[in-house]
């Protein structure tokens, strides 16, 4: 982590500042969307991301926010739905982990990868818009 601050104070404040942003998004990022190629192929990511793949929508979609209707976050549906889903991801992951090769991607498993990366980018970028939408309404842009 020192090394790459100091990198960065060559490029200044701001690309250091940008980096604190970046580095946690894309961590999030690629640990909640699958690869949708064999050539980016990682086998530790792909049994990673069912585990936390339910929580990870819901959080992105905005289901596990405060709402009217429930007293407290905790209280949402979401939340046990979420927190019920990581049993079986849990055995996801160790299926993946003792079924495939690290080397090459198995065809079923690189489809459904596909299918869940093309959900996962359209709930990213709907949380991108609401980021946005959030911040033009904070500076007053839309009323």
């Amino acid at each position: 982590m020192r090394k790459l601050f100091k990198e960065r104070r060559e490029e200044g404040c701001w690309n250091t500042f940008m980096k604190i942003i970046e580095v946690p998004m894309t961590f999030l990022r690629d640990y909640t969307t699958p690869m949708a190629e064999h050539s980016a192929w990682n086998r530790t990511r792909v049994a990673i991301i069912p585990i936390f793949l339910t929580l990870a929508f819901f959080w992105l979609g905005g289901a596990l926010q405060e709402d009217e209707e429930y007293e407290t976050w905790i209280d949402s549906p979401f939340w046990l739905i979420s927190l019920i889903m990581i049993g079986p991801g849990i055995l996801a992951c160790i299926y993946i982990l003792f079924k495939t090769k690290v080397s090459k991607a198995p065809e079923w498993l690189m489809t459904v990868c596909a299918v869940v990366c093309f959900v996962m980018s359209i709930i990213w970028i709907k949380f991108s818009c609401d980021c946005i939408m959030d911040l033009l309404t904070l500076f007053g842009f839309v009323s």
